[in-house]
C-alpha cells in the first residue's frame, strides 16, 4: 500500500490525501497506546477471568 501512495502523491490532492492519512495513522497509534496505557492492566486481567472459567 505505501508503494501506491509513493506513485499516487505527484498530484497536489494526493499528496494532501497522503500527508492526513498519515497523520490519522499516527493519531491511531497514539490512541492504542493511550488505551493500553489506561486500561490495559484491566482488559488483560479480564482476558484471564473468561480464559479461566
Amino acid at each position: 500500500a505505501e508503494a501506491l501512495i509513493v506513485k499516487r502523491s505527484e498530484c497536489p490532492s494526493c499528496k494532501k490525501l497522503s500527508k492526513k492519512v498519515a497523520e490519522l495513522e499516527a493519531l491511531v497509534k497514539r490512541l492504542n497506546e493511550k488505551v493500553m496505557e489506561l486500561d490495559g492492566p484491566q482488559l488483560f486481567s479480564s482476558a484471564m477471568k473468561e480464559e479461566g472459567k
